[in-house]
């Protein structure tokens, strides 16, 4: 999968949003799967609070050495237009509010999996990328990597 002008994934919508029970937005290959995957220019989000949401879950080993992998892809949560999760919504504060619990985690690689990963970035906003200022915002992401 290879996107272009960094093409997004987007989560959204009531599937995402029990925290007790985290959905997976984007999984890739099924448990124990063994093959060849390969990701490059994506960008994996989310609009509005998602407390529920497991943004990759990483299942597939490599057949070949290398033939598993992702690269120049981000996952980014909150802070930019169309997030629902800017200055606007989550503006500075000590505590997080529950608007603004974006996800449960970002990438979740199970077991039995592995990859190679290169320029893979995952960001929870703490400023508005989108705000002339660059203006603090407060948005929370329960977990970002789990290997």
């Amino acid at each position: 999968m290879t996107g272009q002008v960094w093409s997004q994934i987007v989560a959204s919508g009531s599937f995402f949003a029990d925290a007790s029970n985290p959905q997976v937005m984007v999984r890739v290959g099924a448990p124990n799967d063994v093959g060849t995957v390969e990701i490059s220019d994506m960008l994996f989000t989310s609009t509005g609070a998602l407390p529920g949401l497991i943004m990759m879950e990483w299942n597939v080993q490599a057949e070949t050495q290398g033939s598993v992998g992702m690269w120049d892809a981000h996952f980014r949560v909150g802070g930019a237009i169309g997030t629902k999760l800017q200055v606007a919504q989550c503006p500075p504060q000590p505590t997080i509010p529950t608007g603004c619990i974006a996800a449960s985690m970002m990438m979740h690689l199970t077991n039995n999996s592995n990859g190679y990963f290169e320029n893979v970035w995952a960001w929870v906003a703490d400023h508005d990328i989108d705000d002339a200022a660059n203006t603090q915002v407060t948005v929370a992401v329960a977990r970002g990597i789990l290997l």
